[in-house]
């Protein structure tokens, strides 16, 4: 019997120490393993563009985790604030290499720390992924290190391509700082320029560090202001003497094409806006200058435009450009560790050597993934060279310029029909190792002239009047061809009337009366604001090829217009692009089973009214306090008389029923409304007084006076507060 019980006991224990074994193995699926991306940049307190990639790499794996984390693991951040100094960030490099739980590193801001921490990822066989560090020699040489944001050589050829494609100049002259940065990308504009037969009439070069730096900057500019036709001036350099070289060159009384590497930041534009010269002229030192932007949100692609909306719902603050491509260096990384299936503790080397392979493996478009900044994938140096932004300085506000160039997505067919053949007929060009082709940026904008009513069973505006433009430069054919989104009648535009050319700036204005459906909320009715939608895009042309921009420096949209529509006013006008999507296989057998996705640019202009809050108080509430306060009365009439008191809340009934049916008849919604919920709170008053009068009356049969006074005094009480709770409820 012993041996028997002993037997068992041995049994139930190697149950339980075979569960424990499992659960011990099987645990880390089940509870959520989590595994580390390091995040390394200078994350002193203040500092922007280090707050810019830590919001947005969180904003990224937090999505991530929503959606299951990578293989049932969480994902999350370390962050690792090496101030830009290159010996901080080598040892920092070593912690991260001997961490046994990081797999993969986000970083480092500037080239000057990456270079030397790259050395460190490579040797301890951990990947990284720069989001902007733009140098060469980041990646070259260093098949552990990627990048996500464009080198300085492909900058340098991206600008020297579009001064003599887009721009049309024929000579320029150069301005470089001798930092790694600084001349890298001018060898690369100067070299590609005398390629295109671009004539460099001059290239200076400075020393930013130099004891004499001041003079030199002087000399410079005296030598470009002596010469009779400099070009188009190209300055390769760091912010700082952008600005420093800009400012004297204007004030010497220069008024060269310029352009340069980055665009200013808002403390170089207050330098700006201190000036004697800006203060009476705004624009003077900026209007014209072109700049160059590893990303502009105006004329990004529908990730950028979703991207934007989540960091500005999040944060409360506009995505800078390092926002944008750390959130893009996040996602290949995570897209990566996909890829290489990791299998997290225990396994540290292996996962990062199978997320490096899994980075080597995007190689192509078919291979990558497409970002906020357009497609990524890696050259044979790790670099993951696009499309940038060229923009232009007006009225201190930098603009989309009217014409960008973005990558082709075209099949390689043969020599005649491929990316080759037409980069051969000057249709397409090659930047780097890139063919891209050039895109026009139409300028929209809209000026409301009045709305002539707000038709509350259908829900439309009538008799939509407004002014219509368009603004664009060189030839386009049919940037006006467009359609309009919720549109009761079709809309023919008709001729302009007004058609003006400013060199090779044409603008077409139309004046368009019509209706629009709207999609109108009246939950707070009738406190209830709207935003009427007028929406268009191109009828044929893709985004590819067209996209429609606001034109805020010619709308209106911040001044308070009167309008026809009575008790409403015109509280501003916003305009912005949406991307609207189409999937078809336009009838081509090779799309029955991959439809095309065809984009299209939207232009929306949003039109907000408010009604006037005094008519609407006098017009609607008015009549529901007259009501609150008879129906109040009955709490202060004598309690003898019966009748009065119960004819108070039945006529009451009568009203407040009449005004609710009424309500309903006009404003035909399937939800409760503000207005409607005032209606619930008399009926429950309603039903609070009768009760009352009836229960009083039958005390008043029995005598019982001290109990009358004391439901009346309840319901003195009761009454406003139960007004004073809802109001409040109401209103929050």
């Amino acid at each position: 019997m012993s041996s028997t019980k002993n037997l068992k006991i041995k049994l139930y224990m190697a149950v339980l120490i075979l569960i424990g074994i499992t659960v011990y193995f099987l645990l880390p699926r089940f509870s959520g393993e989590t595994v580390y991306i390091a995040l390394a940049g200078d994350m002193t307190p203040g500092c922007a563009n280090g707050l810019d990639s830590r919001n947005a790499v969180e904003l990224c794996l937090d999505e991530i985790n929503k959606q299951g984390g990578i293989n049932g693991k969480k994902i999350k951040l370390r962050v690792f604030n090496d101030r830009n100094d290159k010996q901080e960030a080598i040892r920092i490099a070593s912690q991260i290499a001997e961490s046994k739980d990081i797999l993969i590193t986000l970083g480092h801001e500037l080239s000057s720390v990456s270079i030397p921490s790259g050395r460190v990822y490579k040797k301890n066989g951990i990947p990284a992924i720069a989001g902007s560090a733009m140098s060469d020699a980041v990646t070259k040489g260093n098949d552990w290190y990627f990048r996500v944001v464009s080198n300085t050589s492909f900058q340098g050829d991206y600008i020297a391509t579009y001064v003599y494609n887009i721009l049309k100049h024929k000579s320029t002259s150069i301005v470089a700082s001798d930092t790694s940065y600084g001349t890298i990308i001018a060898d690369s504009f100067e070299n590609k320029a005398k390629r295109l037969g671009l004539e460099i009439k001059n290239r200076w070069n400075f020393n930013g560090n130099s004891n004499t730096f001041d003079e030199d900057i002087t000399k410079i500019i005296h030598e470009i202001v002596s010469m009779e036709d400099p070009g188009i001036l190209y300055i390769a350099s760091e912010e700082k003497y952008s600005v420093t070289i800009l400012t004297q060159l204007r004030e010497a009384g220069s008024k060269c094409s310029l352009i340069t590497t980055d665009p200013f930041s808002e403390n170089s534009m207050m330098i700006f806006k201190s000036l004697p010269q800006e203060k009476a002229s705004p624009g003077y030192f900026t209007n014209g200058i072109y700049t160059i932007s590893p990303i502009l949100f105006d004329i990004a692609n529908q990730k950028a435009h979703i991207f934007r909306k989540k960091y500005l719902k999040k944060y409360n603050k506009e995505p800078g450009w390092y926002a944008a491509f750390y959130y893009d260096a996040a996602n290949v990384a995570c897209e990566a560790m996909k890829r290489a299936e990791i299998q997290g503790r225990g396994h540290i080397r292996r996962d990062r050597r199978e997320i490096k392979k899994a980075l080597e493996s995007m190689y192509s478009l078919d291979t990558g993934i497409q970002g906020v900044q357009g497609y990524i994938y890696f050259d044979e140096n790790g670099d993951s060279n696009g499309p940038l932004g060229i923009g232009f300085y007006w009225n201190q506000k930098l603009l989309p310029a009217f014409s960008q160039y973005h990558l082709k997505t075209i099949p390689e067919d043969d020599l005649e029909n491929g990316p080759v053949g037409k980069v051969l007929s000057g249709e397409f060009v090659m930047i780097g190792d890139r063919v891209m082709s050039n895109k026009k940026i139409v300028y929209v904008g809209v000026d409301i002239n009045a709305l002539n009513g707000l038709d509350m069973k259908n829900l439309t505006y009538y008799q939509t009047d407004f002014y219509l433009w368009f603004r664009y430069k060189g030839k386009i054919n049919g940037a006006d061809n467009i359609k309009f989104a919720d549109i009761i009648e079709p809309v023919n535009l008709g001729n302009p009337v007004s058609e003006r050319k400013y060199g090779d700036i044409t603008i077409k204005t139309y004046h368009v009366k019509t209706e629009f459906r709207g999609n109108f909320d009246f939950h707070d009715y009738p406190f209830d604001k709207h935003k009427l939608k007028i929406k268009f895009n191109h009828k044929n042309i893709t985004r590819d090829n067209i996209i429609y921009v606001s034109d805020i420096l010619g709308m209106s949209g911040s001044e308070k217009k009167d309008s026809a529509i009575e008790t409403t006013d015109v509280t501003g006008v916003q305009g912005y692009e949406n991307i609207i999507t189409n999937v078809s296989s336009l009838g081509i057998p090779e799309y029955f089973h991959d439809r095309k996705i065809l984009n299209y640019s939207q232009f929306c202009a949003e039109i907000s009214i408010d009604k006037d809050s005094t008519d609407s108080i006098l017009r609607y509430f008015l009549p529901i306090i007259i009501i609150l306060l008879v129906l109040y009365s009955i709490y202060f009439i004598s309690v003898e008389n019966f009748f009065i008191r119960l004819l108070i809340p039945i006529s009451v009934l009568a009203a407040n029923a009449f005004y609710h049916v009424k309500l309903l008849s006009d404003l035909q919604v399937e939800y409760i409304t503000a207005l409607e919920y005032s209606y619930f709170v008399i009926y429950l008053l309603i039903v609070l007084g009768m009760a009352l009068v009836l229960i009083i009356n039958n005390r008043l049969k029995k005598e019982k006076h001290k109990t009358i006074k004391k439901l009346l005094y309840v319901g003195r009480i009761i009454h406003p507060l139960i007004i004073l709770i809802s109001g409040f409820l109401l209103y929050f």
